[in-house]
């Protein structure tokens, strides 16, 4: 039902590349060209860096991570916080579950970086609950709202290095939800100083969760401050 439905939309509201914005068949997510320029990163696959960070108290154990946050990557993120390209956050959850279920870790849930109520509700969703909501139905497992964030706090993309990681302190808090025992898959579109990975982390395992990954489109590097 649901692929008539797309197929119908299309008809409407011809589907597109989130990459180039080229049109694409009904049930494609990014068009061949864009499909074939793209290059996957390796990290290390516990802190997710492509310069490692793992000098660092992370709290989380794993991390998953496709692409470095440049080029077409970084526009089509921009375009998803901005409601638009729905079709990358469906492309990046369709990457990560197989990055995921080649690693053969198994998850007991998929909890996403939580929105402030007042920005969800100015942008109409929450980039990493759409990206987590794609994975959890390909990983068959429950997506999660463990997590709260703060209102009125300052955006950490307009923060230096330094400053993020001040900022994030007591930007988040934890749910009435018991994670005891749980193995948990966290979910966000971008890792950059990792204050926000390591802060919703920290909580998880303050939650009593066994087991803390987090599933990311894309990183920055460490030495550009970012």
């Amino acid at each position: 039902m649901k692929e008539v439905i797309k197929y119908i939309l299309d008809i409407f509201y011809p589907n597109r590349c989130p990459f180039c914005d080229d049109f694409i068949k009904w049930d494609a997510t990014v068009c061949d060209k864009c499909l074939d320029s793209l290059e996957y990163i390796e990290t290390c696959e516990k802190c997710g860096k492509t310069d490692c960070m793992c000098d660092k108290e992370l709290y989380y154990d794993k991390a998953y991570v496709l692409f470095k946050y440049e080029g077409i990557v970084r526009e089509s993120i921009i375009a998803l916080k901005r409601k638009n390209g729905i079709n990358a956050a469906e492309f990046y959850a369709d990457k990560l579950s197989e990055q995921i279920l080649k690693s053969e870790e198994k998850f007991d849930a998929i909890v996403p970086v939580p929105m402030a109520k007042s920005k969800k509700k100015d942008v109409g969703y929450n980039q990493a609950f759409v990206i987590a909501d794609f994975i959890a139905k390909r990983l068959e497992i429950p997506v999660v709202d463990a997590l709260i964030k703060a209102e009125n706090t300052i955006a950490q993309h307009t923060l230096s290095k330094e400053d993020r990681i001040e900022n994030v302190k007591g930007m988040f808090s934890s749910g009435d939800i018991s994670l005891k025992g749980k193995r948990i898959l966290l979910c966000d579109d971008v890792i950059t100083t990792g204050s926000t990975v390591i802060e919703c982390s920290r909580l998880l395992k303050e939650m009593e969760a066994e087991f803390v990954a987090v599933a990311l489109a894309a990183t920055t590097d460490l030495r550009n401050g970012s």
